[in-house]
């Protein structure tokens, strides 16, 4: 008996360790009423900035995402509770681009983002680059010029989200749409217009 109950102890201490990583990332499928077309999302847990923001940003939360439409529209993203206010942003033609630093583990690069005006979510501008920096480091610090708050620093914890971008890629990867491939040329567009 005594054996038995060790042996619950030992399963529920092992869970504790496995399911924050499985239980941070949540997946989500969605589809557009209008068009039927199915997206699928995997989104991390929110965090909030590594210093305390002054009001109104004082409860502010931030979360990456990583979404699908089909096996060739993908992006990254990081969301907030509400809309960011930078003070570095470019207007670009209907939206901003925003210059960021992001270090992925110890490896520090300079990133772009896309910001469209009243989201409140920035788009990596090189979101394959940054899928497969999120499936390989354990987390990555981005630096935003935050109105008011000066230089925002958050901390994405990236434990577990491997296996749920590989879920979330897998739903996408059996739909292949011929809208696919104008999102490729748009992108392409949007990429001379920008640089």
């Amino acid at each position: 008996m005594r054996l038995l109950r060790l042996g619950f102890q030992a399963v529920a201490l092992a869970a504790l360790f496995v399911a924050p990583a499985q239980a941070q990332w949540t997946l989500e499928t969605q589809t557009d009423p209008m068009t039927d077309q199915a997206s699928t999302t995997v989104t991390s847990a929110g965090v909030r900035s590594v210093e305390p923001m002054p009001a109104p940003y004082d409860d502010l939360q931030a979360w990456l995402v990583f979404g699908c439409v089909d096996a060739l529209t993908e992006w990254v993203s990081v969301g907030f509770s509400v809309a960011p206010n930078l003070t570095n942003a470019r207007p670009a033609g209907g939206f901003d681009i925003v210059p960021a630093r992001t270090r992925w583990d110890d490896e520090l690069q300079e990133d772009l983002l896309r910001h469209d005006f009243g989201s409140r979510y920035l788009v990596f501008r090189r979101s394959q680059r940054a899928r497969g920096l999120m499936e390989t480091s354990g987390s990555i610090l981005l630096e935003l010029h935050w109105y008011g708050a000066g230089l925002a620093y958050f901390r994405f914890p990236l434990d577990g989200a491997a296996d749920a971008i590989s879920e979330a890629r897998s739903k996408c990867r059996s739909v292949l749409s011929f809208e696919a491939f104008d999102d490729v040329r748009l992108e392409a567009s949007i990429g001379a217009v920008v640089r």
